[in-house]
């Protein structure tokens, strides 16, 4: 029993370290995209993404093999194997981005602690104050950069802060996967039909409105790029603007969240299917190759899911069957990366469209990744390792 714990430990942590380096070769590919340096290795850079993909996931199906742990330590690990590479290149940045995390820690102890002395009987105002906290990443980050953009934006601070913005939710996510978990087991199984309807469709809103920062970092990037390349510092009104309209995207969640927290898991997994769904589809407008690049995924994780809820009563296969699903959206980025390489190498496809889709795809599967994994531990026997 011990050399298996030991072994799912190792397996962790190998699947959390190359779990990232794919988003590591994403930055890389941003930064030759902006800077043209290193233009040629961008190929080069988009395979070892797609390498280290399919590493994480065999490591992955093998963890879960020793332990049903397995996915919430490589969570774990994710976050601190993204902190420390934070810290390697921007310790200042590195603080920005692990801030929201900490605040979300922060209340996750505090509620914890007013729970035990008989203070707090439900968690549904501390959940939305986390929630909010550990997706604020991007507040913090803008008002970083502009400030330091207020005396000139450097090529180095550009890099980091692209850096930063690709890897700070990748902190923020993996806190939020536990907490999620936690919120579910205290929510009742609704019966009735039409509030799981209404419970669905504020899952898929507030899951929208996730994806509204990502959008306002990279119209905040490339304004930070265009600052760079004529040599101007940020004006007042373009920082208040960004700033501005961060509150509004953190009022958004807030509002959604109120909505949405406390909705149970079936709830949760349809509204992610629904806001993924759309926004995939949304981007067939913007590039349709680049689009089917990330929505194939879509349809072949549904349907391994619709199989291990309809057909299949065999325990051992239900899960792999799950499993395979959340695996399958992995791929959706390492496709994406790759089609956007081949076609950027190749002059047919233009620098702007390929970073606002490596943002996009970056964060695209989120809400259907944790959505998976808390549906696998709701309907697994429990147990562990």
């Amino acid at each position: 029993m011990k050399i298996s714990s030991y072994v799912s430990y190792l397996l962790s942590g190998i699947c959390a370290l190359t779990s990232i380096l794919p988003f590591w070769y994403i930055w890389h590919i941003v930064s030759s995209v902006f800077f043209n340096d290193g233009k040629e290795y961008i190929l080069s850079y988009a395979y070892m993404a797609v390498l280290f993909a399919f590493i994480s996931i065999l490591v992955y199906i093998a963890g879960i093999l020793y332990s049903n742990m397995a996915a919430f330590r490589t969570a774990s690990n994710s976050a601190l194997f993204s902190a420390i590479l934070l810290f390697w290149y921007d310790w200042k940045l590195a603080l920005v981005s692990i801030a929201p995390a900490v605040l979300g820690f922060t209340i996750m102890i505090i509620t914890t602690i007013e729970r035990i002395k008989g203070k707090i009987n439900e968690l549904r105002v501390p959940m939305i104050c986390y929630t909010v906290a550990v997706n604020s990443a991007f507040l913090f980050l803008i008002a970083t950069g502009t400030g330091i953009a207020r005396s000139g934006v450097s090529e180095e601070f550009l890099k980091n802060f692209m850096l930063a913005v690709i890897f700070a939710p990748l902190i923020s996510v993996n806190f939020t996967q536990t907490m999620k978990l936690r919120a579910n087991h205290k929510n009742a199984e609704s019966k009735s039909k039409s509030k799981s309807v209404i419970g669905s469709l504020t899952c898929a809103l507030h899951n929208l409105t996730l994806m509204f920062p990502v959008w306002l970092m990279y119209s905040f990037i490339m304004y930070l790029f265009l600052l760079f390349g004529t040599g101007y510092n940020i004006q007042n009104q373009s920082a208040v603007f960004y700033l501005s309209t961060g509150f509004v995207c953190a009022f958004l969640i807030l509002f959604s969240s109120s909505a949405s927290i406390m909705n149970d898991c079936k709830a949760q997994l349809n509204g992610a299917i629904i806001s993924t769904s759309i926004i995939t589809l949304s981007l067939i407008l913007i590039d349709w190759r680049m689009a089917l690049s990330a929505l194939w995924v879509l349809p072949v994780s549904f349907a391994g899911l619709r199989l291990s809820v309809k057909v299949v009563r065999s325990e051992l296969w239900r899960r792999l069957l799950i499993v395979s699903a959340y695996i399958v959206l992995r791929l959706g980025i390492v496709s994406t990366v790759l089609t956007g390489a081949f076609l950027y190498s190749h002059a047919a496809l233009n620098a702007n469209t390929f970073i606002f889709f490596l943002l996009t795809v970056s964060r695209l599967y989120e809400p259907l990744e944790v959505s998976l994994q808390i549906f696998d531990n709701e309907k697994r026997p429990g147990h562990t390792a």
